[in-house]
């Protein structure tokens, strides 16, 4: 078993044994992916499969559902819908015992589409848009943690949730 299955498989064991921090939240954030067979760029590896793209959108949606709940004001619901993923780097054809090394290169920032709808309880529209979120000032981030193989996408969510949702916590 290589590295990058361990880790999967450390991932989700441990997302199993630990109860959900979105809880209760999560029925209030929606996470839909269309055409996820079609991004861009989600994989683990030089080339795609199903398992490591299904394993790492589940990851981004637990992400997306526990940071966006906690800026949402009671009884608001939001719905995020991705068209597209590009994670940071890429694979480059090397040698085969480095297929599965993302290269991390200015040129190849991490990019989200995404259109979102946040609603209050009786369905008011509170907010609504589209937005083509691009890394800046990659590859370099504050605070990110190395060993997270999603940390470019991570803080790219996190600067448009705090953009978008400045007014909540």
């Amino acid at each position: 078993m290589n590295l990058s299955r361990l880790m999967q498989a450390f991932a989700l064991a441990c997302a199993a044994a630990v109860p959900s921090l979105a809880g209760a939240d999560a029925a209030r954030v929606e996470v839909v992916y269309v055409d996820p067979q079609n991004f861009t760029d989600v994989r683990n590896g030089y080339t795609q499969t199903d398992s490591a793209r299904d394993f790492y959108l589940a990851e981004l949606r637990r992400y997306i559902e526990g940071q966006a709940a906690r800026r949402l004001t009671d009884g608001d619901t939001l719905r995020v819908t991705i068209t597209d993923v590009q994670f940071a780097g890429d694979y480059e054809a090397r040698r085969p015992a480095v297929t599965n090394v993302r290269i991390i290169r200015e040129v190849t920032p991490a990019r989200i589409d995404l259109s979102y709808r946040l609603a209050r309880a009786d369905g008011t529209v509170l907010a609504a848009g589209e937005r083509q979120l691009r890394s800046t000032g990659y590859p370099v981030g504050v605070g990110i943690d190395p060993s997270d193989p999603l940390r470019y996408e991570k803080v790219l969510l996190d600067g448009w949730l705090a953009e978008t949702f400045p007014q909540h916590r």
